[in-house]
């Protein structure tokens, strides 16, 4: 991504909860998977956060520089 001209140091995914359901409980699976990764020091490292602290993380690092889009 960084090669294509992707400008930041972090990518920001959402995951909520397993593929079934809109309203499945979060996925325990997901949790044990980040750990086992960052454990044997994969990279990139993997973190969990919410979707509040997420965005904090991105206007305070992006700002208003940060492209909008609708349609």
């Amino acid at each position: 991504m960084v090669e294509q001209g992707y400008p930041y140091d972090f990518l920001t995914l959402s995951i909520t909860n397993q593929w079934r359901i809109d309203n499945d409980p979060p996925f325990p699976a997901l949790a044990e998977f980040v750990s086992a990764w960052n454990d044997l020091d994969l990279r990139p490292r993997l973190n969990l956060t919410t979707t509040a602290e997420t965005m904090a993380r991105i206007e305070d690092l992006v700002g208003d520089r940060l492209p909008e889009f609708s349609g």
